[in-house]
């Protein structure tokens, strides 16, 4: 009997079978027999580089989305990002990387961002036309916050004094 290999489907691989990805197997195999079958592309040696641009291409895609709004949010919230580097302890080069979409961030990054901001985990992951504009006075400058606290603090602490 020839050896065969089952894929993801449990369809047995062999030259008998037609609809078998040349003996790719798992994920490979069920994109070969759609897309790349589609596009009369040989599942020899190409099917691996032709996932692997379209993995390559769209890790660029959601880095890069996820990057603006991780930026925008932590915008919202009012901090740097050193301020941020420094409650999610991550580097702030690390942030800056992620925001300019040239790193990924792991599953405890995003849970550690969503604590942090406060946010839900689907909303690092929006697209950006969904997201309503940023308005510089709706979310006050952290440092004029600061001030004008600190400037109503001594007031306070002025008319406390006087009296």
């Amino acid at each position: 009997m020839e050896n065969q290999k089952t894929d993801v489907g449990g369809q047995a691989q062999s030259p008998a079978n037609p609809n078998a990805a040349s003996g790719k197997t798992g994920v490979l195999s069920l994109f070969t027999r759609t897309k790349i079958g589609e596009q009369n592309v040989e599942a020899s040696g190409s099917a691996d580089t032709e996932l692997s641009q379209v993995v390559g291409g769209k890790l660029v895609e959601v880095k890069k989305l996820f990057g603006q709004n991780l930026a925008r949010i932590r915008k919202q919230a009012g901090y740097s990002q050193l301020a941020l580097s420094v409650e999610v302890d991550l580097t702030h080069n690390f942030i800056n990387e992620l925001e300019q979409g040239i790193k990924g961030a792991s599953f405890e990054t995003l849970v550690r961002f969503s604590i942090v901001l406060r946010t839900p985990i689907h909303q690092f992951f929006e697209p950006l036309e969904k997201v309503p504009p940023h308005d510089d006075f709706q979310y006050p400058d952290p440092i004029d916050q600061l001030l004008t606290e600190l400037h109503e603090t001594i007031d306070v602490w002025n008319d406390k004094r006087t009296k």
